[in-house]
């Protein structure tokens, strides 16, 4: 019954395509994706809570919490040639927790789920690419983690090209109370008519030349640790299913320094820059005056110990008195033809109160 219904759906497309009607109920799944093995060929970007890829009960998704984000997720490219009638549908759920005399504004809530296409997103930040905003309708506001499917949302204006589709979480904490919103997508389908054996997608190229990468997601493999007096140390941490590094001296109290030495970095005959991603929380404006807090860029030396460091200095840092995770310009590094080290220097101070807390995300160095 299935090969004959299969039959049967290809006959009435070439029908429809030979006297230019269009019938648009006429589409069938031609792909779809899951999570269940992680984010496979979609991508993330944000400069503050992000999407995850999780697993419950076997079954995969991502989703994204936050009061405060602009968290984006985004599919790999999605050819759309020979595909009629194309259509997007999110298999998601919309949850909020709030206080039960916190009147929720709906609408607000779903201006803050955008779906959007794109024909001309490459790769890295989003904003720098041409973006179209789809019509997702109403989303339902539940309390529980029950699913539900989303009209499919037509993409029939994009037939025969190829499209970037991404799903964005908008939220501002002064609007979203309580612990904010979570969007969940346990599974995204598309829908055409189509001749074609399957939907073709292509995985996105970092096109960047990087002579060193690291999430500290990984921990501090490779990296060294240089201690004065009773120092924190950076350990491995975790916060909504994001790894990253984080040094505090504040429980139990410590007194002295910390630089977390990187492993050597080989730089050529080129020009190179430096990011990073970072959230800093001094609490004490003077912790912050007193350089408890640097970055710095060494000549590599055997003896760690004898490395004369020099400090670099990011205009794009985070403020210093909340939990933001801010990702640092990228900062020329003056430097070629050489071996280095980048030195991330911490300091707490016990007999003055003082215990910074200092968490890193990621460091790049790309040549440009």
């Amino acid at each position: 019954l299935i090969p004959f219904l299969t039959e049967l759906d290809l006959l009435m497309l070439q029908i429809s395509r030979y006297q230019n009607v269009r019938l648009n109920d006429l589409n069938w799944e031609v792909w779809t994706e899951n999570f269940n093995n992680g984010l496979n060929q979609f991508t993330t970007f944000s400069k503050g809570d992000n999407w995850v890829a999780e697993n419950r009960n076997r079954q995969g998704y991502v989703s994204v919490r936050s009061k405060n984000t602009n968290a984006w997720l985004i599919s790999p490219k999605i050819k759309l040639e020979g595909v009629y009638n194309p259509a997007v549908q999110l298999d998601h759920l919309l949850n909020i927790k709030v206080n039960e005399a916190t009147e929720v504004d709906k609408e607000l809530v779903n201006r803050s789920l955008k779906v959007l296409v794109s024909l001309n997103y490459e790769y890295g930040d989003p904003n720098a690419a041409s973006w179209e905003e789809l019509n997702l309708e109403d989303v339902n506001l539940i309390t529980d983690f029950n699913s539900s499917l989303s009209n499919k949302i037509s993409l029939a204006r994009y037939e025969d090209q190829t499209i970037s589709l991404a799903f964005v979480l908008d939220v501002k904490s002064r609007e979203i109370g309580g612990h904010g919103l979570l969007w969940q997508i346990n599974e995204l389908k598309i829908w055409g008519a189509t001749e074609n054996d399957e939907l073709e997608v292509l995985e996105r190229v970092d096109p960047t030349v990087y002579a060193f990468q690291h999430d500290f997601a990984d921990g501090l493999e490779r990296f060294e640790q240089l201690t004065e007096g009773d120092s924190a140390l950076f350990q491995a941490t975790e916060r909504n299913g994001v790894g990253y590094i984080q040094a505090s001296g504040h429980n139990p109290p410590k007194t002295g320094s910390t630089i977390l030495v990187s492993p050597a970095i080989d730089l050529a005959d080129g020009d190179y820059s430096l990011r990073m991603s970072q959230t800093r929380n001094f609490y004490a404006a003077s912790a912050q005056e007193k350089k408890f807090i640097q970055v710095m860029i060494g000549i590599d030396n055997e003896d760690l110990n004898a490395i004369e460091w020099t400090e670099l200095n990011f205009e794009r840092v985070p403020p210093g008195d909340s939990w933001d995770l801010v990702e640092s310009e990228w900062l020329a590094l003056n430097l070629k033809d050489q071996k280095i080290r980048i030195g991330f220097r911490y300091e707490s101070n016990e007999a003055t109160g003082e215990f910074p807390n200092w968490a890193i995300y990621t460091m790049d160095i790309r040549e440009e």
